[in-house]
């Protein structure tokens, strides 16, 4: 079990590190030839599809962690229910969205392409459950590493051969979007893991919403809060910002997926301990996973400040300067925390303290909203980065007052 258990951890690290492959070319690729304006733009449109996809997911992807990691065979039809029930709801979904992306882009085609590719981004995402809950993490770790190795190809021809980078883009990687979908579903039937019918539960589907639906507000509110700032740098300083902003953050944050393979493979063990009232075992196993997380994400930060002036300047091409310096280390202390957090959360939700988070992240996006409006203008994006600081670390503190207070249930 313990061995099933660390081979879960690493594939789920693999699986994060081919996603993480897309950013770090498509960056020093996109600044290169087109400029930073132009990343600033890609970034954006890819930050706001993964605002609203809560919207669209429903909470699907964790509450089916959460719930169904013991029912193995249910688990399957009972989320493919809801992928039906999902795609049944995507004309209306696609209008919504078509109307919502217009506060980023007022071209009609766009608006329609990145709608498009939100819906089946949600629907691929969601059946990620489908192996996740069924620890079938070296098949979707494959086939995820395929498609994004396509993804990149396709950013990166766009990119030579494009006299400009425009949201064209998206129509391309929709497609590819739409193949990996079918290929989800292709390698569910060949193992005889699902029988596709097109006959809907919706009784059972709209059940399943009501309890998992729960997890939106959190997930949107942590999202906003923690991608807002973005948008408003562009509209208050200039895109140019947007987008130096986006690309320390977006490097040093990736020191995040330290903690990914415990949060990615780990909720449905920690669910177990806590159904089970083991509180003792359940409390043992956090601490050991903060400990790993504190180790290893201080020792790579500290290699990380060395290595700036190879990843910045040499790597991605932006000179660094010492407003971009100060930024990039206030980020390192920042992901400290939420790393931290990471783990925290996943026990706020498996006790299912939904109602303290709703009111935690209402909270952070007032917070973050009222400075970034009011101290971007004249002190530029360094305000973002210490508005994150200051909110990780109160959450943090909140967070482990929280776990503090467990009780037996």
């Amino acid at each position: 079990m313990q061995m099933i258990e660390r081979k879960n951890i690493l594939l789920s690290a693999l699986f994060k590190s081919s996603e993480v492959l897309k950013p770090i070319i498509v960056a020093p690729l996109i600044i290169s030839i087109h400029g930073i304006d132009s990343f600033a733009l890609y970034s954006l449109v890819i930050t706001f599809i993964v605002m609203v996809f809560p919207l669209i997911d429903g909470g699907v992807l964790t509450y089916s962690q959460r719930e169904l990691y013991a029912k193995s065979n249910e688990s399957y039809q009972k989320i493919f229910n809801i992928v039906k029930f999902q795609i049944c709801c995507s004309p209306f979904l696609f209008v919504i969205f078509f109307f919502i992306f217009q506060i980023i882009e007022s071209d009609i085609m766009y608006r329609a392409i990145c709608s498009c590719y939100l819906i089946f981004f949600a629907f691929s995402t969601t059946f990620n459950g489908f192996y996740r809950a069924q620890n079938k993490f070296g098949t979707l770790v494959t086939i995820k590493f395929i498609f994004d190795i396509l993804d990149v190809t396709i950013i990166a021809l766009y990119a030579y051969y494009s006299r400009e980078f425009t949201l064209d883009i998206f129509l391309y990687l929709l497609m590819s979007k739409i193949l990996y979908f079918s290929c989800q579903l292709i390698f569910l039937k060949i193992q005889d893991k699902l029988k596709i019918s097109l006959y809907l539960d919706a009784k059972d589907a709209i059940t399943f919403f009501k309890s998992s639906y729960i997890l939106v507000p959190v997930a949107l509110l942590d999202s906003l809060a923690g991608n807002i700032e973005r948008f408003l740098i562009n509209d208050i300083v200039s895109t140019a910002e947007a987008g130096f902003y986006i690309v320390l953050m977006q490097y040093v944050f990736y020191l995040k997926l330290i903690v990914y393979p415990l949060t990615f493979t780990q909720l449905p063990v920690l669910s177990s301990l806590w159904d089970s009232n083991d509180l003792d075992a359940l409390k043992k196993k956090v601490f050991k996973f903060l400990n790993y997380i504190l180790i290893f994400t201080i020792l790579l930060g500290a290699l990380f400040w060395f290595a700036k002036p190879l990843i910045y300047e040499q790597f991605i091409g932006i000179e660094l300067d010492s407003y971009k310096n100060n930024a990039i280390l206030l980020f390192l202390i920042t992901v400290i925390f939420l790393n931290i957090n990471s783990i925290f959360m996943m026990v706020m939700i498996i006790s299912k303290k939904i109602k303290s988070l709703i009111v935690l992240k209402s909270l952070t996006l007032i917070f973050a909203l009222s400075i970034n409006i009011n101290f971007l203008p004249d002190y530029g994006y360094i305000v973002s980065v210490l508005t994150l600081l200051l909110l990780a670390i109160l959450t943090t503190l909140y967070l482990g007052w929280q776990f503090i207070l467990l009780k037996k249930q």
